[in-house]
């Protein structure tokens, strides 16, 4: 690295104008990028070696043009940090979390802040403290040295490797806490004092300089922990016991565990990862597992799988699992099955949810996970790139476990429950209280058995049971209820993926034109009521169809519900801003 000073005195004559520079002092940093284009290279070159489908979520050509700008960002750097992330936007711009880098604490990547975050459906709050801070314990952030969060977020974004916005959330705690992120992203200048700004739950409006720590952020910490990073005495928010499902992470790390509810006769199962561990292998725990189940089967009403935490580890562990519940299906049938799952959810976990989806009766309960079935792993370890700065590692195998196979980047549990900040720091596990206080079977949405009258052919077409008589009227309104609810938009990442959560129940093509002509029937029929909540349906279970949203305009329109009809023709133009029909009757529509 080369340091120039340039100090400059003196009197200044310019077309006759006098200037008197009295003190001008200005540092210029130079740096040998020679390194860092090699190292740039090295990374662009090995995804386009090893990776099996690199632009199966990018075009090979804006992934190139991608890369190019970011290689001149490289070359024209004046910081290692600045060349660090524009290596890191080229390898989250693949949307694949297995294909990582690993700075190993060089240039200042182990100083951090010590507090930890979490990205919560309603904001950013500090969920864990060292005693110097613990007044900012359950404070929302607003900014970061003067820059709001949602910038900061966005930022983050841009350089953390993972399949969706679920396992951006998962790791932006992670990034938010490394001052040479921070650092090379442009929210901070330097590593010293880290200025928050933050919302008490009392509504007090504050800001704290924060001092960062010399710590190494281990894998602990990056992947399971809730507590800080580096050997520190962290505060836990709860005033009473860390609630059940948090202790692991709290406490002392556990794989896996298994405790019995004894009001609820559940039995609830909480593997966070599928590896052995130092006290027991992931077959003792089975063995242990299996046998008290078998023991107190006429006991247990229902088997609840926690998987939110799962970071993965070793998928060959997954098929004897479930091999042990196919073998107790004849009771498990009789019980209500339920699998948790979350942004951690990841890797192996996704492997095994995906034979679960298959092989059971399982509901799922939560927030999409880190990834959707259709993804990379088996990463190569191609250890420490040319000039030492980082270590990089690049998916070497695809999985496709859902046919047919597509582009979808979430997989959405069917019984939809974001993780609320008023709920985590209640001290309660609400999704787990709400499974044993329901039906887990009365909570999932199947349209045929919602909209048909019992006994009838499930197998039917939607418009030949229409002209059976065989829908339930008396069910309609219900059912845009039930599917208003569980049609969770999860903020941007629905539209993101342009995948409606019923993807596993009900098939796309089948509901844009099957819930269209019974719409069509319904209006022929002069029964506009029903007609409307079909309508209605369709831009709930689809609500990334434009054709969707054009009929439904169409109808209000006729109906004489002109202002619900200019929302939706916007709706459509929206989607396809191309429709020449709903650009002309809401221009209509709003000059009248």
């Amino acid at each position: 690295m080369k340091w120039i000073n340039y100090t400059c005195k003196g009197v200044l004559t310019f077309l006759g104008f006098m200037v008197v520079i009295t003190s001008v002092h200005a540092q210029i940093i130079m740096v040998d990028n020679t390194g860092w284009i090699t190292d740039f290279d090295f990374v662009v070159n090995s995804i386009k070696t090893n990776h099996p489908n690199p632009y199966f979520r990018i075009s090979r050509e804006e992934f190139e043009a991608f890369a190019e700008k970011q290689k001149k960002v490289v070359e024209n750097s004046h910081s290692h940090e600045e060349s660090l992330i524009a290596v890191m936007k080229v390898v989250a711009k693949l949307r694949d979390g297995h294909t990582q880098i690993y700075p190993e604490n060089n240039f200042g990547t182990d100083i951090l802040l010590p507090l930890r975050t979490y990205v919560f459906e309603d904001g950013v709050f500090i969920i864990s403290t060292i005693e110097e801070y613990k007044t900012l314990m359950g404070a929302r952030l607003l900014a970061v040295n003067g820059i709001e969060i949602e910038e900061v977020e966005e930022r983050l974004n841009s350089i953390i490797p993972s399949d969706n916005d679920f396992g951006r959330k998962n790791y932006l705690p992670m990034y938010l806490s490394n001052t040479a992120f921070l650092k090379g992203l442009g929210i901070i200048e330097t590593k010293d004092t880290v200025w928050l700004k933050y919302i008490t739950k009392d509504g007090i409006i504050s800001n704290a300089g924060i001092e960062p720590v010399k710590a190494t952020s281990s894998n602990e910490w990056i992947k399971r922990s809730l507590n800080g990073s580096g050997g520190f005495q962290y505060l836990n928010p709860f005033s009473k016991r860390i609630p059940e499902y948090l202790k692991t992470f709290y406490e002392d790390y556990v794989n896996f565990k298994y405790l019995f509810f004894n009001n609820e006769k559940a039995l609830y199962v909480q593997i966070n990862q599928l590896a052995d561990s130092p006290q027991q292998s992931f077959s003792d725990f089975q063995s242990r597992l299996w046998d008290y189940f078998d023991a107190n089967a006429d006991h247990i009403n229902s088997l609840i799988l926690d998987l939110r935490f799962n970071t993965g580890g070793n998928g060959s562990l997954i098929p004897g699992f479930v091999k042990e519940l196919i073998k107790r299906e004849e009771i498990l049938q009789h019980r209500n099955f339920s699998v948790l799952i979350g942004r951690q959810t990841f890797s192996a976990a996704i492997m095994l949810v995906s034979q679960l989806k298959t092989y059971t009766e399982a509901t799922f309960f939560g927030e999409p996970m880190g990834g959707p079935l259709h993804l990379w792993s088996t990463a190569l370890q191609l250890g420490t790139v040319p000039s030492g700065n980082f270590e990089f590692h690049v998916s070497s195998s695809e999985f496709f476990m859902d046919l047919p196979a597509g582009k979808e980047f979430i997989f959405p549990p069917q019984v939809p429950f974001p993780v609320i900040s008023s709920d985590f720091f209640s001290g309660e596990d609400k999704l787990l209280n709400f499974i044993l206080n329901n039906d887990p079977k009365q909570l999932r949405f199947n349209l045929k058995e919602e909209l048909l009258i019992a006994g009838s052919d499930n197998e039917m077409p939607l418009q030949q049971a229409y002209s059976k008589g065989v829908i339930n009227e008396e069910n309609l309104q219900a059912v845009i209820t039930k599917a208003r609810r569980l049609n969770h938009n999860w903020r941007l990442h629905t539209n993101e993926c342009g995948f409606h959560p019923y993807g596993s129940q009900i098939k796309e093509s089948y509901l844009k034109y099957e819930l269209l002509l019974v719409a069509r029937a319904y209006a022929d029929a002069n029964k506009n009521e029903y007609a409307g909540i079909f309508y209605k349906l369709e831009t709930i279970l689809l609500p990334d169809y434009p054709s969707g949203w054009l009929y439904y305009a169409e109808f209000l329109n006729t109906t004489g519900e002109t202002e619900k009809a200019i929302k939706c023709y916007k709706k459509t133009l929206e989607l396809n801003p191309q429709s020449k029909t709903a650009a002309e009757q809401l221009k209509k529509l709003i000059q009248e």
